[in-house]
């Protein structure tokens, strides 16, 4: 089950996040805590009763490696952005200072 007395702490995130926030897809799973037990992978709405959550799934971990690369780029971009314009003396014209 869940941890009912974490409920709103969680839904406070997810309202403030917003569509920033990702949630796994898939999960790895294991029918023990035990490193004999069946394990295996599927999406999170099918996890078997009695079976327990270890790790996010390969889908999840390809979605939040696409995800971070295209903060990285956009990152690079205007750290990128704010070299130019501040090597031309035009750091004014950004409208928030950006220092990597």
């Amino acid at each position: 089950g869940f941890e009912a007395d974490h409920l709103e702490t969680a839904q406070s995130i997810m309202d403030r996040a917003g569509k920033r926030l990702s949630l796994p897809v898939d999960v790895r799973i294991a029918e023990a805590i035990d490193e004999n037990a069946d394990r295996k992978s599927v999406d999170v709405e099918n996890v078997p009763t009695g079976w327990h959550i270890a790790d996010i799934g390969p889908k999840t971990v390809q979605q939040f490696k696409e995800k971070l690369q295209s903060a990285c780029l956009a990152y690079e971009h205007m750290a990128c952005r704010a070299d130019i314009l501040i090597g031309l003396n035009l750091e004014p014209l950004l409208l928030h200072p950006f220092r990597p």
